[in-house]
């Protein structure tokens, strides 16, 4: 239950980082730099398509190694 809810903790903050910061991030680039599959976060974007577990995870990484102020809710 606990890694459950960590997950959802994670998927709701890189989806809600994703989409406040859409309009600043190239996101090519973040796929390219994450080597998650090209066209997995613009999907996510324009068509709502769910990512994939492993790849929030990776983005939750990315953000918490290389953005210096908390992000909101």
């Amino acid at each position: 239950m606990a890694k459950k809810k960590r997950r959802s903790y994670k998927r709701n903050t890189v989806e809600k980082w994703l989409i406040k910061n859409e309009e600043v991030i190239n996101i090519s680039a973040l796929e390219r730099i994450l080597s998650i599959p090209k066209g997995t976060i613009q999907k996510f974007l324009r068509e709502g398509k769910r990512i994939n577990d492993e790849r929030i995870d990776i983005i939750n990484n990315w953000i918490y190694g290389h953005i210096e102020y908390p992000i909101e809710e």
